[in-house]
């Protein structure tokens, strides 16, 4: 993401509003976003197609390639707790290897795509060689898993990784 933000993206800057300071950024996190309604009128709602991680950022990407700024309020807070253990990495790294792929198929092409792909498997290489180094093989393996499924352009739910979300 941070090359896609460097080379492919308008940059970042501060954004004064009256009623409270915010900041221009490229992505928010998906837990927590207010959007206007004009906004899914212009670009359309969240992808099903990805499921799980990833769906926010293709839709604060596609509302930056239509010229549509994306606002962080810091003096917001949500807090959100997470499981990091074996299966959450495993359940993650599948979807979001298999995700980031997907996002970038879809919102690129030509040159553009040819270069995030390539930094994009660099990317999922280096997350491989450190969860095996970590020990952490049954996350590598849906890490593959994941990869694998993108290039063969499987997209929603996969009824097989219900078991991990538990």
């Amino acid at each position: 993401w941070n090359i896609l933000e460097r080379f492919f993206l308008p940059q970042k800057h501060k954004h004064k509003d009256s009623r409270n300071e915010g900041e221009k950024v490229t992505r928010v996190g998906g837990c927590c976003m207010l959007i206007k309604n004009q906004v899914f009128r212009e670009i359309a709602f969240l992808d099903d197609r990805f499921f799980m991680y990833g769906e926010e950022n293709d839709l604060c990407l596609r509302a930056l390639l239509k010229g549509i700024d994306v606002i962080y309020y810091s003096k917001q807070e949500v807090v959100r707790k997470i499981k990091t253990d074996n299966n959450y990495l495993a359940f993650k790294g599948y979807y979001g290897a298999r995700n980031s792929y997907y996002m970038i198929k879809k919102n690129f092409d030509g040159f553009k795509q040819a270069v995030l792909l390539t930094l994009y498997l660099l990317g999922e290489i280096k997350k491989l060689l450190s969860l095996c180094i970590s020990g952490r093989f049954h996350a590598a393996r849906f890490l593959i898993k994941g990869i694998a499924d993108a290039f063969k352009g499987r997209q929603g739910e996969n009824p097989d990784l219900c078991h991990l979300r538990t």
